[in-house]
């Protein structure tokens, strides 16, 4: 079944630029599909620790000791 669909020119001109000689614009857009399954938009965890402040100030303040503690210290 084929099923029309509208772009912008800017949209078609970089779909085109994707597009191999052997390749249909359909196969196009399922590989870019494909490349992002199982991605996650990072946005998705923006403010999610907002509500743990007071949590989120106890660690920060023991990283900040033990980075004070590691000074000068050698690794490996």
């Amino acid at each position: 079944m084929v099923k029309m669909v509208s772009l912008s020119e800017l949209a078609y001109s970089k779909l085109a630029q994707k597009k191999g000689k052997n390749m249909s614009f359909s196969d196009v857009i399922l590989q870019l599909l494909d490349e992002n399954k199982g991605k996650v938009d990072i946005s998705e965890f923006a403010g999610i620790l907002k509500s743990k402040s007071k949590e989120l100030d106890k660690i920060k303040i023991e990283v900040l000791k033990e980075r004070r503690r590691n000074i000068g210290r050698k690794i490996g």
